[in-house]
């Protein structure tokens, strides 16, 4: 396969999905870059005692999402089912063309090491609000555990990716139609293949199925925890400290829908057509897009559901608002005075 191919591609399907999404993440970097920011910048403005314990399962959120969109700047990974495989075609940045397959593997890892700690990490925020409301604050090591678990995954699914010249690679390139090979620019991609019926791809899918699940369960697990320790301390709470309960609970649940539609669908989705050998003609590379949009979606709910943050979004827009000027206007009273001659 050749470096820089002069083909003119863009009448093929998969042409013209790509340039589809470049522009959507385009679009959704630029957004979520602002919101976020915005977001982070409002969290710190805020002084409520009621809500400053809760600032940082928000900021943990943006933090989070901030990660994942920068590491979208450089490099994406786009996932596709092919004849019993997930392959990753590895899109980088125009500036990393030239470097070689081993280095735009481990990007590729790490960019996957990012998404899948992200995805952890929903499940650690709803923890976080959890032991705010019983006084037992763990979050650190279960932070580090998370980064450990979801590194695993990346080191068993580069062990499981198989290389050029391999009988794997060349089935798939002889089947698969030459312009998924090629970037919109004319440049070759890299991809990577994992055969999940080989013992490192296996590894790869329950890790895959595990982590995912545990998410799911787990969140849902902890919020039926908060829902019942907040019955335990609803006597005991000021009236604002309720609406605020009341608000997180909106927003969390919320979140939890949000990745069950960009996460847990979408890689469910990829994983069975892999498993059955299901070719969805390019149409895989639109799950990036699931993945990314939760960047967006997260800074807007906060912001909707969270009245303090709310609060500082008008305190904020009219600070810049010009001020009508009002008008007074003063009577003179004129004292007539007689002169004494």
């Amino acid at each position: 396969m050749e470096f820089y191919s002069s083909v003119d591609y863009s009448n093929a399907s998969i042409y013209q999905t790509r340039k589809l999404l470049d522009f959507t993440l385009d679009v959704t970097f630029g957004i979520g870059l602002i919101l976020n920011l915005l977001l982070f910048f409002i969290c710190l403005r805020i002084k409520e005692k009621e809500f400053v314990s809760y600032k940082t399962i928000i900021i943990l959120a943006v933090v989070t999402d901030l990660i994942f969109l920068f590491s979208t700047l450089g490099s994406i990974n786009l996932l596709e089912p092919f004849n019993h495989n997930l392959v990753l075609f590895f899109s980088l940045s125009k500036y990393l063309i030239n470097i070689s397959d081993e280095l735009a593997l481990i990007i590729s890892m790490f960019d996957m090491f990012i998404f899948m700690t992200s995805h952890g990490n929903n499940l650690l925020i709803f923890y976080y609000r959890y032991c705010i409301l019983v006084n037992l604050l763990k979050l650190g090591y279960l932070i580090v555990l998370n980064m450990l678990w979801n590194g695993m995954n990346t080191i068993i699914w580069s062990l499981g990716t198989t290389s050029k010249g391999s009988s794997n690679n060349n089935v798939i390139e002889k089947e698969l139609p030459i312009a998924y090979f090629y970037r919109n620019d004319g440049f070759a991609m890299k991809y990577f293949p994992l055969n999940i019926f080989s013992l490192f791809g296996m590894l790869a899918i329950i890790h895959v199925i595990i982590t995912t699940s545990v998410v799911l369960i787990g969140e849902s697990w902890m919020f039926l925890q908060i829902w019942r320790q907040l019955k335990v301390n609803i006597m005991i709470m000021s009236s604002k400290t309720k609406q605020i309960q009341s608000q997180l609970n909106l927003l969390m649940v919320f979140n939890a829908i949000t990745a069950i539609f960009s996460s847990f669908f979408p890689c469910s989705l990829l994983v069975m057509c892999a498993i059955f050998g299901v070719n969805l003609y390019g149409m895989g590379n639109y799950c990036y897009v699931l993945f990314v949009w939760v960047t967006l979606l997260n800074p807007i709910a906060s912001i909707i559901f969270i009245k303090p943050c709310r609060e500082e979004i008008k305190k904020i827009f009219k600070f810049g608002k010009m001020h009508d000027k009002t008008i007074t206007v003063v009577r003179t009273v004129h004292v007539k005075t007689k002169s004494i001659i």
